[in-house]
């Protein structure tokens, strides 16, 4: 991986320093995947927004306290579908659909790395790259955009 300019490494982590900020506003309730994601385009965030439920969809916090997720024993990195939230990213498109906001071209930057349904998601609104801070275990992620030539770059605190 080639070393970005110490510039855009400034400007990079500021843009990371909002998806963290977006995260805070999760309802997540497992503290190692609250999840914050922002889109950026020609150095303007256009979407700011964090995994969670949909509004009128019940938190597991409202749900017994404990994610779905650990009640049946799906590891971390398997699947990505059984939760009750959405993905950080999943959320991201949604919401520039739903408002007529277009993402291609973007930059997109995530707490964690994507999993395969949301690095193929944003791949296929054309996204132009990703950057994240924290990995997350899925292999085929890592395969498709490597497949694929999407640049998804693990941005150091």
């Amino acid at each position: 991986m080639a070393e970005l300019p110490k510039t855009d490494i400034e400007m990079h982590k500021r843009f990371m320093r909002e998806a963290i900020k977006a995260s805070r506003a999760s309802n997540c309730i497992r503290p190692d995947r609250i999840v914050g994601t922002v889109a950026v385009y020609g150095g303007k965030v256009l979407i700011a927004t964090n995994n969670g439920t949909c509004p009128r969809v019940a938190p597991c916090s409202e749900r017994g306290g404990r994610c779905i997720r650990h009640k049946l024993g799906v590891a971390v990195g398997t699947q990505p579908g059984l939760s009750w939230c959405l993905c950080g990213e999943q959320r991201l498109v949604a919401i520039a659909a739903r408002n007529g906001i277009s993402i291609k071209d973007s930059i997109i930057y995530c707490t964690h790395r994507p999993c395969i349904v949301c690095t193929k998601l944003l791949a296929e609104c054309g996204v132009k790259e990703i950057f994240y801070e924290t990995e997350y275990p899925d292999e085929m992620a890592k395969q498709y955009a490597e497949e694929i030539g999407l640049a998804v770059t693990l941005l150091r605190p």
